[in-house]
């Protein structure tokens, strides 16, 4: 059993549709991490202590997309309607 992704043992497919997994794993990253930690954080401080630290985390590492208001696409440019 190979533990390592090697690319070149694999069509182009099968490279795209690893990385996309990689990257959704990645953007969860925070709450992962989180799991076994707020229990043992528990204990000694308060839940209002410990969410806003890790709302912030979550925000640090996946900011939200300014670029899409709605699901509609921002015209930054400003060629669009008139």
């Amino acid at each position: 059993m190979k533990l390592i992704w090697n690319p070149i043992e694999h069509v182009f497919e099968e490279n795209t549709r690893w990385a996309h997994l990689r990257a959704i794993e990645w953007k969860a990253l925070p709450a992962f991490i989180t799991q076994p930690i707020v229990p043992l954080l528990l204990i000694n401080y308060e839940i209002y202590e410990i969410i806003p630290p890790i709302m912030l985390s979550v925000f640090w590492w996946n900011p939200p997309n300014f670029d899409t208001l709605m699901g509609q696409p921002v015209d930054i440019i400003g060629s669009g309607h008139q």
